[in-house]
């Protein structure tokens, strides 16, 4: 029990830095946009860092589904109205904001309250799907011998991956949606089953593979355009964003608890960050800074305003955990 424990520490650890690489992606590609092939025929330095940044932590959104499919959902009503109200607080927060700048609008007061109907954030209903089909995937998956669980991932990656990502199939063209969750989660599964013969390969090499398959979606941003170079489903996507989430699984145990205290609150960063309010403005900031500052001063300027989202996101969450002192099930 105690070494799970401490391996839980590592997971967590993860679930930090994927939250981080998340909020990196929005502000390398979705802030200043990505180069098209077309571009790259005559890169820049920008491009070329731009696509690098996307390259390395295009991974943060699959790793996440992966720590869920590698400890597994415990579906149950506390906590389905746990992940409500996180998504309903950081919602009512940001309408907060709207008011305080526009002043009150019962429309966008009704579309805060609709967090899974009325939102812009791909991942709050797909996730709640995921939730709701845990517990017949659990079932499902664990039933299943080693080939048969084998046999099965084979078939998702045929459908998510050829179908969807190679043959642009309406089923998972990108995997912005729940077969990709579908998907990922049934292969965080397989990773814990298969811990112990992965185990075997070291946390280093895990990395270098990791680097390995970054490279390999840095190339094929020359080739594909941006939306297919890094899809989620992409085949190097998939790749090292399960090298990357080994690298954290086969490490040396050990156990901090300032690390499980932030990566409890890590997901707030995405419900407050990307709302069109809260975007509009941070992006704005982003292209300012571009714009007026020297590249080392808008360097800095990004960092400390990827801190300052960071912080003040957790710091938020730790309000909403009071508020509602309810742990995740």
């Amino acid at each position: 029990m105690r070494s799970e424990n401490m391996r839980l520490s590592n997971i967590e650890l993860l679930r930090i830095v994927s939250m981080a690489m998340v909020l990196a992606v929005h502000f390398a590609g979705a802030a200043f946009g990505l180069p098209s092939p077309d571009d790259l025929a005559s890169p820049t330095a920008m491009m070329l860092g731009k696509n690098a940044v996307e390259s390395l932590t295009i991974v943060g959104v699959n790793c996440f589904i992966l720590i869920s499919g590698f400890f597994g959902i415990r579906a149950s009503w506390k906590g389905l109205a746990n992940f409500t109200f996180t998504c309903l607080f950081a919602s009512v927060v940001v309408f907060m904001l709207y008011c305080v700048e526009n002043g009150f609008s019962w429309s966008f007061l009704f579309e805060s309250l609709c967090v899974y109907s009325s939102t812009d954030l791909w991942f709050v209903p797909s996730y709640l799907v995921l939730y709701l089909l845990s517990p017949v995937l659990n079932a499902g998956l664990k039933s299943l011998d080693r080939r048969k669980l084998c046999l099965f991932i084979a078939g998702l990656v045929f459908i998510n991956v050829y179908l969807g990502w190679l043959r642009g199939g309406k089923v998972n063209s990108y995997g912005y949606n729940e077969m990709q969750m579908i998907f990922i989660y049934s292969i965080g599964r397989l990773l814990r089953r298969e811990l112990p013969v992965l185990s075997s390969i070291s946390a280093e090499w895990w990395g270098i593979i990791f680097l390995i398959c970054s490279a390999g979606t840095f190339l094929t941003a020359f080739f594909l355009p941006s939306r297919e170079a890094f899809a989620y489903n992409a085949p190097f996507v998939v790749m090292a964003s399960v090298s990357f989430f080994l690298m954290f699984a086969v490490m040396r145990p050990f156990h901090i608890k300032a690390v499980n205290w932030v990566a409890s609150s890590a997901f707030m960063v995405y419900l407050l960050h990307k709302p069109p309010f809260i975007w509009n403005k941070l992006r704005g900031y982003l292209n300012m800074f571009y714009d007026d500052y020297s590249y080392p001063v808008f360097l800095l300027c990004v960092a400390g305003l990827f801190v300052g989202v960071f912080a003040v996101s957790i710091l938020v969450d730790k309000m909403r955990q009071y508020a509602y002192p309810l742990k995740n099930h």
